[in-house]
C-alpha cells in the first residue's frame, strides 16, 4: 500500500494533481494523497478489520508486513474486496499494474481532519467541499465515494475516496 501518484493511472495522477492544487488555491485547504494502490492481499487485511478476531486480523496484517492492532483499533476500515486500488504485478496484464482510485486527507491548521466536520465555519463540510470540487475537476471520469451507496441502496459515503469510472 502506498501513497505514491506513479501507481495509479494517468488519468487519476493528473486529477490528483489538479484536485491538490485547486483544493488549496480555491478552498485554501491542504489536501495529502492517503491512499493509492494495494494488493489484493493488503486489502484482505484491511476487509478482515472489525469482521474477524483480532487474532485473524494480526495474522493478516503480519502477513503483509503490517504492525499488529489492538482490540480498540479492530473495526471496519473498508466496506469491499472488489476495490479499485488494489493493483496485481503478478499477471500479465498491463492494466492491472496501476490503481483506478485515490482516497486523500484534508489538514487544517496543522491537524488531520478525519471527520467530515465544517472546520473552517463556511458552512459546508470539508470533505463536502473536496467531493464537489473533485466531481467538478473530473467530470463524468471520476466516481466520489461520498456518493456511493450499499446494496440495498442505502448511502454508504467514503468522502475521501474518488475513483476512475473508466
Amino acid at each position: 500500500m502506498s501513497r505514491n501518484l506513479e501507481m495509479t493511472t494517468p488519468f487519476m495522477k493528473e486529477f490528483s494533481l489538479q484536485l491538490i492544487y485547486q483544493s488549496e488555491t480555491e478552498l485554501g485547504h491542504l489536501v495529502i494523497v492517503t491512499s493509492v494502490d494495494r494488493l489484493f492481499q493488503e486489502q484482505m487485511a484491511l476487509f478482515a478489520q472489525g469482521r474477524q478476531l483480532l487474532t485473524e486480523v494480526n495474522l493478516l496484517r503480519f502477513g503483509v508486513g503490517w504492525p499488529a492492532i489492538t482490540e480498540k483499533e479492530n473495526r471496519k476500515v473498508t466496506w469491499t474486496m472488489a476495490s479499485k486500488h488494489i493493483i496485481n504485478l503478478l499477471d500479465l496484464d498491463p492494466a492491472n499494474d496501476k490503481a483506478h482510485a485515490v482516497d486523500f486527507g484534508i489538514v487544517i491548521a496543522g491537524k488531520y481532519i478525519t471527520e467530515d466536520k465544517d472546520v473552517d465555519a463556511d458552512g459546508i463540510p470539508e470533505y463536502e467541499e473536496l467531493g464537489l470540487l473533485g466531481e467538478k475537476i473530473g467530470g463524468e471520469r471520476i466516481k466520489w465515494g461520498g456518493r456511493f451507496k450499499d446494496a440495498k441502496g442505502n448511502p454508504k459515503p467514503d468522502k475521501p475516496h474518488f475513483e476512475e469510472t473508466t
